[in-house]
């Protein structure tokens, strides 16, 4: 099983990748510098560890990422994503970088399809992309009442774009989201052919959409953690997203397949 991982220099991109390397997947890890790669990973088998290099914002490097696996890759995670620039304004930070998530979406999305076609003859590549808890309408419902504050204003900017990125997902599988309050802030510049797409191709056939609680930098606790789509939690921790996207997520039969899931405990 070949896996291509962006941000994985850090958070839930970086422990799944060593939790996937310890499961003997082979992992490409995609880093715009390569000597951010970390020790964990330096130091497990070369066999199942490649580093390549490139920026997320650029398609032709994207696009070499996945042509530098032969065969096309058989699941790709993505956990890229910015920080609140708490200095700026402390009660709504910006996103930095802005629009992170929906911009890299643009041009992902695109090279996973072409590298579906034409390195993998229409075979599917699994997506598994690391978004968040409390989105939308429904996903802010579903919070402890004391986080719904927190997520309201000082994660707004960030969670705005991680619902873009929700979007992009979901029409590039041919499907509304399910939050309708979610859908109604599409943005035009989801389109999946927005970096050259095959839009008589089918685009994403299979994908999993994991929404971890709050994150916190705690260690794997080996199943303490909760998964369902409408979970109430209020913390997570980064190792154990790791570890449920190595366990859950890339098995031919996991019961998430094409559906958003919240993790926490």
């Amino acid at each position: 099983m070949k896996v291509l991982l962006f941000g994985a220099s850090r958070g839930c991109g970086l422990e799944a990748a060593v939790q996937l390397v310890e499961r003997g997947y082979a992992c490409t890890v995609f880093l715009r510098d390569p000597n951010a790669l970390d020790a964990r990973l330096k130091a497990a088998d070369p066999a199942l560890v490649s580093v390549i290099k490139g920026d997320a914002f650029k398609a032709d490097d994207v696009r070499a990422a996945f042509e530098s696996i032969q065969g096309g890759p058989d699941i790709v995670v993505t956990s890229i994503g910015g920080r609140p620039a708490f200095g700026q304004n402390v009660f709504s930070p910006p996103l930095v970088p802005e629009k992170i998530c929906e911009r890299a979406s643009q041009i992902l999305l695109p090279a996973l399809q072409k590298s579906t076609i034409e390195q993998r003859g229409g075979k599917a590549i699994r997506l598994i992309v690391v978004s968040s808890s409390g989105l939308g309408k429904v996903g802010h419902q579903e919070l402890p009442m004391a986080m719904k504050p927190m997520y309201g204003w000082m994660l707004k900017h960030p969670h705005a774009d991680k619902e873009q990125l929700e979007l992009a997902v979901y029409h590039a599988a041919g499907l509304k989201h399910p939050d309708p309050s979610i859908e109604a802030h599409a943005s035009a510049a989801i389109s999946p052919a927005a970096e050259g797409a095959n839009t008589a191709t089918a685009t994403l056939q299979e994908f999993i959409m994991v929404r971890p609680a709050f994150l916190t930098d705690g260690p794997r606790t080996e199943g303490k953690y909760k998964a369902d789509p409408h979970l109430v939690s209020w913390t997570v921790s980064r190792a154990d997203i790791g570890q449920f996207i190595a366990k859950e997520c890339v098995d031919k039969d996991s019961k998430w397949l094409n559906q958003a899931v919240t993790v926490g405990y």
